[in-house]
């Protein structure tokens, strides 16, 4: 953990180099009256990777001028959130259907991984997108793409997707994946993908693929989260 100083300066430093890309303890605490105390968060975990690396090229761009800063969100996660471990379930309860943004979560909550699936006090930094030409592959082919040709990263955690589709329409005001479902790392107890994405008038979608892993659907492809 940081110390109090060095924390305000890694905060101020990720804000002025993301911008709207990033969420940290203050937008917790402006938009989820996140109490720090509560969610053990008085002291910031050190940023897992070099601060240079958002200014590396991104890897999922052919154009050297993009960088990560410009395509990957910045998060900060926490363990829990009003006293309750902060797990998909949670964080969608806590956007209920009327609100903007809301999620659209159908029988996923249903299922125990999602009353599992907990980020905890930990960074993110998330690709905004799918892997470029995923949505080309199955399944199979998807996680075999992300390993080979992208070792530095992994499929993000469905409460780490979910949560960034959220942050990205709160600072944005707009929904980040309008055509698009992010397949995520974690399956449901029935051994299905779970998806997020497709956002629209009707909030934030997460389902539940019914297909199976050898099988091809061009409206998903696989997520990206940086490895520490």
């Amino acid at each position: 953990m940081l110390s109090e100083g060095k924390g305000v300066t890694l905060l101020r430093e990720i804000r002025s180099t993301m911008g709207k890309n990033c969420f940290l303890l203050e937008d917790w605490s402006g938009f989820y009256k996140a109490n720090f105390r509560e969610c053990d968060c008085l002291s910031i975990p050190e940023f897992p990777w070099d601060m240079s690396i958002l200014n590396y090229p991104c890897p999922f761009s052919d154009e050297d001028r993009i960088r990560i800063r410009d395509t990957h969100f910045v998060s900060l996660g926490l363990k829990t959130l009003g006293g309750k471990p902060l797990t998909l379930a949670r964080f969608v309860g806590v956007h209920p259907y009327g609100r903007i943004p809301h999620f659209n979560a159908g029988i996923v909550l249903d299922d125990p991984v999602s009353k599992r699936d907990i980020g905890g006090l930990r960074w993110y930094l998330t690709f905004r997108g799918i892997v470029p030409h995923s949505n080309l592959y199955s399944s199979e082919g998807q996680v075999a793409l992300l390993h080979e040709k992208y070792p530095e990263y992994e499929a993000p955690l469905p409460i780490e997707n979910a949560m960034m589709h959220a942050f990205y329409f709160r600072k944005h005001r707009r929904y980040l994946s309008p055509s698009r479902y992010v397949r995520c790392r974690t399956k449901t107890t029935y051994g299905e993908w779970i998806e997020i994405g497709c956002s629209d008038d009707v909030g934030i979608e997460i389902s539940q693929s019914s297909l199976n892993d050898d099988m091809i659907d061009t409206d998903v492809g696989i997520g990206a989260s940086r490895k520490f």
